[in-house]
């Protein structure tokens, strides 16, 4: 079914609509953390309460849920909607790296998870043995950029001991259902994120901080939350020796080189925060390999974020020369000569090589485990039951 809708300033095309029985939450996905979207304080919409779904109805039917996958239970009288939610692997790999340093994103909800990605990883380089034992100084991880994480192992049971409540009879929200009322699933939602974040700061950045303490390594690590995952933009920078944040370059409105679209501002306040003595910034990086940056143009990006309170400079990749020079980008040891003769010129007028890659160093440290497990997962797994209404 296809519905056009033709308001005055253009038209609307929805390729499908997908009907509901019971209410539904407004901008569900990001309030329930699925998603980093701006929380728009909007009246929520008229339902009927008669639609709402009750917690003190919903009932953990797990028990009934046989090894095979068969579900077998004798409901009360009445109709009643079953939710079977698992977690799974979110297939999220770490990248740029190289295929043996490539594998699933750790459990970052978990001290298990920091742990097996750092005991596979840089605790065998810098452990007994290893070929960097007593020489690293320190490890740096890049800013997050593997999806959401909403699932570890017994997390239910910790949600009870910080919150003080039952998560099973509040998961409809999580999945879009009104629970109790708009304003108490608000409410419970607000929780639910802040205790995802609570979990990612407490047990892999400040497990990870630990781990290198004790090997007698710093840590530095960049921007996390309210770049790509809800939560508190400052608390976990706590944990960082250095923190760090990033900036891009060229300049560009509403894309990685606004600079607005990293937060710079969070990281600095961190800084003054926890009583941080230098704040890095991954700088001027690009996807724009042109080859023709002028250095005052660089300069004036850098001295912008320098004035916003960065103080030292990080290079995630760098350049030393292009593979070769175009008629437009003379100079470099790449071009068939120093000083391009038109002939010359003709020959490098064509547009970059797909081979003009950038070579140099990476200051990134991945941070996945070449071991599968404890793996990333997503929800839990269990059954719930909740009456419907019509």
């Amino acid at each position: 079914m296809k519905l056009t809708f033709k308001p005055r300033s253009h038209s609307i095309k929805l390729g499908k609509i997908h009907l509901f029985s019971s209410a539904r939450n407004d901008d569900w996905e990001a309030q329930a953390g699925w998603t980093l979207r701006r929380l728009m304080r909007n009246p929520p919409a008229k339902q009927s309460a008669a639609a709402w779904v009750k917690s003190a109805e919903v009932l953990d039917v797990s028990k009934f849920m046989k090894p095979d996958g068969t579900f077998a239970w004798d409901a009360p009288a009445g109709k009643w909607a079953v939710i079977r939610v698992g977690h799974v692997n979110t297939m999220r790999r770490n990248g740029p790296a190289p295929k043996e340093g490539t594998g699933f994103e750790c459990d970052k909800l978990s001290t298990k998870g920091a742990d097996v990605q750092f005991d596979n990883y840089i605790g065998r380089l810098s452990g007994e043995g290893g070929p960097v034992k007593g020489k690293m100084a320190r490890m740096l991880m890049d800013s997050w950029e593997c999806s959401r994480q909403t699932w570890t192992p017994g997390l239910d049971k910790v949600f009870r001991e910080r919150l003080g409540y039952d998560l099973l009879t509040w998961m409809p929200a999580i999945f879009g259902y009104v629970v109790d009322s708009p304003e108490a699933s608000a409410r419970f939602l607000n929780d639910w994120r802040g205790f995802i974040g609570d979990l990612i700061a407490d047990n892999f950045y400040a497990q990870m901080a630990k781990r290198c303490h004790d090997r007698g390594m710093d840590i530095t690590f960049e921007t996390a939350f309210g770049d790509v995952i809800p939560g508190d933009v400052m608390r976990f920078y706590k944990y960082a020796d250095i923190p760090m944040c990033e900036f891009w370059q060229p300049r560009q409105h509403g894309y990685v080189g606004d600079h607005n679209f990293k937060p710079v501002y969070p990281c600095v306040s961190a800084a003054h925060l926890y009583g941080k003595k230098s704040v890095a910034a991954e700088a001027l990086t690009s996807f724009q390999l042109t080859w023709d940056e002028k250095l005052r143009d660089l300069k004036y990006v850098a001295n912008l974020h320098i004035a916003r309170g960065v103080s030292h400079m990080v290079f995630h990749t760098y350049t030393h020369n292009p593979r070769r020079s175009c008629a437009d980008r003379r100079g470099g040891s790449s071009c068939p000569t120093s000083r391009p003769t038109s002939r010359a010129a003709r020959r490098c007028s064509r547009p970059a090589s797909p081979r003009m890659t950038s070579s140099g160093t990476s200051a990134t440290i991945g941070t996945t485990s070449r071991t599968r497990t404890p793996r990333s997962p997503q929800a839990t797994s269990s059954t719930i039951a909740t009456p419907t209404r019509f």
